[in-house]
């Protein structure tokens, strides 16, 4: 495994049979401390439901996802945003 060492900036070597790297995902805001009212699941990630309204919880937001699935749920909550647009300005096909 080859890794930097984030405070000297130091690079480092080491042999391992195997290495896993994880950490626990949480969200950095809880449910009640929005500014304004959103359905949050019991692990407290936004829910991607109707009754955020215009809200669409994106990538880590809506759950704890690794590089691929958050970007498939921004690209997702994009072009559901786009669809609302879309939809409200009356150009929706």
């Amino acid at each position: 495994m080859h890794g930097v060492d984030t405070e000297g900036y130091e690079r480092y070597e080491n042999t391992h049979d195997l290495v896993v790297l994880a950490i626990g995902m949480e969200p950095s805001v809880g449910g009640d401390d929005f500014p304004i009212k959103v359905t949050v699941n019991e692990s407290g990630f936004m829910e991607q439901d109707e009754s955020n309204g215009a809200i669409f919880a994106a990538g880590c937001a809506s759950d704890a996802l690794d590089v691929n699935r958050a970007v498939q749920s921004a690209t997702a909550s994009a072009l559901r945003a786009i669809q609302v647009v879309n939809r409200v300005a009356g150009t929706e096909g």
